[in-house]
C-alpha cells in the first residue's frame, strides 16, 4: 500500500498569527524582511505537526486530496493520517491499463483508522501488473482552525528551532529536547 497527500494550500495564519510567531521569535513586527522565509518555516512546521499526529490538514478554502494505491494481493487499505478525509472513488486498472470506477468495497470509518475492504476483483482486472492496481481517492481533511492548542505550541516551537537553526543541524541536547518537546505536545492529539 501506497499513500500520496496532496496538500492544495497549507496555511499557517489559520491557527497563528504572524504577530504571535514574530513575538516567538522576539522580533520586531515591523521588520518584514523575514516574514516569508517565517511563513515557509510555520507551514512546514504545520505538516510536520499534521505527519506526527495522523491528521490530513484543510484550509477554509481548499481541501486536501489523497491517493492510496493497493497492490496485486492487497484486500484492504488501512487510512492512517487521513483523519477527516473521505472516499471519492475506487478504481482498478484494467486489462488496457485504463483505471476503471469500482463499485464492490466497503469503507469502515466507525473506528480509527478507517479501512476500505476491496471485495471479488472484476474479470477484466490487470492481472499482469504488481503495483498500483487499485486507486483509493479521499479528499477533505481536518480544518486547520480547529486543531487545538497542542498544535500551536509545536509548531511555535519548530519554527523557533528552524530560525535558530538555519544551517546544518546541531547533534546535542537542544535538539533532542525541542524534537521530544513537540511529540510530547502532540502525543494527546495524535490518531492512532
Amino acid at each position: 500500500m501506497r499513500l500520496e497527500v496532496t496538500y492544495n494550500a497549507v496555511d499557517y495564519l489559520e491557527l497563528l498569527t504572524l504577530a504571535v510567531v514574530k513575538q516567538h521569535l522576539k522580533l520586531f513586527w515591523d521588520d518584514t524582511d523575514e516574514d516569508s522565509l517565517i511563513a515557509t518555516y510555520a507551514n512546514a512546521a504545520l505538516l510536520y505537526c499534521a505527519n506526527v499526529t495522523g491528521h490530513m490538514l484543510k484550509t477554509s478554502e481548499d481541501v486536501s486530496t489523497a491517493i492510496v494505491t493497493l497492490d496485486r494481493g492487497e484486500k484492504k487499505a488501512w487510512l492512517r493520517g487521513l483523519t477527516g478525509a473521505t472516499v471519492d472513488s475506487v478504481q482498478y486498472l484494467d486489462s488496457d491499463f485504463v483505471y476503471q470506477d469500482y463499485e464492490d468495497y466497503k469503507v469502515i470509518d466507525s473506528i480509527y483508522p478507517h479501512q476500505v475492504f476491496i471485495g471479488t476483483y472484476p474479470d477484466d482486472i490487470n492481472m499482469d501488473v504488481d503495483n498500483s492496481l487499485i486507486k483509493i481517492s479521499l479528499s477533505g481533511g481536518t480544518l486547520i482552525s480547529s486543531l487545538p492548542s497542542q498544535y500551536k505550541q509545536a509548531v511555535l516551537l519548530l519554527v523557533g528551532h528552524y530560525y535558530a537553526n538555519r544551517e546544518a543541524e546541531y547533534i546535542g541536547g537542544v535538539t533532542s529536547e525541542i524534537k521530544e518537546g513537540v511529540h510530547r505536545l502532540l502525543q494527546s492529539v495524535r490518531k492512532y
